[in-house]
């Protein structure tokens, strides 16, 4: 048996046959041990999943709204970009993505990373604030003759400034947010009103397979009619001529009463 670690041709064939052997066929078939088998079992669903994402990423990178998008972002929100898009698109590809979804994806990702800026921002500047109330605190802690005056009246007016672009990035955060859920709700109706389309198509296409199918049933009871008219026809000239009975005697079969009464006018 061998040991070590599993070469690329190993991991591919228990990949490849996860479905289809358990871990002790494969095990068998590679002369590996049952356990080395379970360990790649056990991983190759997230390494094949992250092999899907990263080709996401991969095809982001082409799309020609990427080099506004690198210019546009910090080195850690393009990463973060990134990452939204594959999830992204991976929850929609099963379905179909087309150019439009991808714009709308793109400026849902671009708010959802604006949104977080601002409270990043917001939360920076809250944490200086207390910073600020905290030195206030210690100064007022001390005797007045030894409080620094100057100190204090500048403390105050920063926390007061920074309240109010608090109070700024309140409201950013808040016109952001209605923005981004906007577009993704946008983004859903527009994918739930293409997929309406699409089942109502199917629909349609399943309703026409019926109605053919059923005009191939009328033709098909037409033909057998219509053969089975010309047959009792040509049966009918048939009894209409003369024939022996089983006694002997010679005449012709009598059929209706119309038939006879025809025959007598033609006589």
């Amino acid at each position: 048996m061998k040991s070590g670690r599993l070469s690329k041709n190993e991991k591919s064939f228990i990949d490849s046959n996860l479905e289809n052997m358990t871990d002790e066929e494969m095990a068998k078939k590679l002369g590996r041990s049952v356990e080395a088998v379970s360990q790649r079992r056990s991983v190759a669903p997230q390494e094949n999943a992250n092999d899907e994402l990263q080709s996401y990423i991969s095809q982001l990178h082409s799309k020609h709204f990427w080099v506004t998008i690198k210019k546009s972002l910090l080195n850690e929100e393009l990463e973060t970009f990134e990452n939204s898009w594959a999830s992204l698109y991976s929850q929609f590809f099963h379905q179909g993505v087309t150019a439009t979804d991808e714009i709308m994806m793109k400026d849902v990702i671009i708010e959802d990373i604006l949104l977080h800026r601002a409270l990043e921002q917001k939360k920076n500047i809250l944490e200086e604030i207390k910073d600020y109330e905290n030195q206030l605190a210690e100064e007022r802690k001390k005797d007045i003759e030894e409080r620094d005056s100057d100190f204090m009246t500048n403390a105050l007016r920063t926390i007061v400034q920074l309240r109010g672009t608090s109070e700024a990035y309140t409201k950013e955060i808040n016109e952001i947010k209605k923005t981004k859920d906007g577009k993704f709700k946008d983004l859903k109706a527009t994918r739930n009103e293409r997929l309406k389309t699409v089942e109502e198509s199917g629909k349609d296409i399943f309703a026409l397979i019926k109605l053919l199918d059923e005009q191939k049933l009328r033709e098909t009871e037409g033909r057998m009619t219509g053969l089975v008219y010309e047959a009792a026809k040509t049966k009918e000239g048939q009894m209409r001529q003369e024939m022996v009975f089983a006694d002997g005697e010679v005449d012709r079969a009598w059929l209706t009463p119309e038939a006879e009464l025809e025959e007598e006018q033609k006589e």
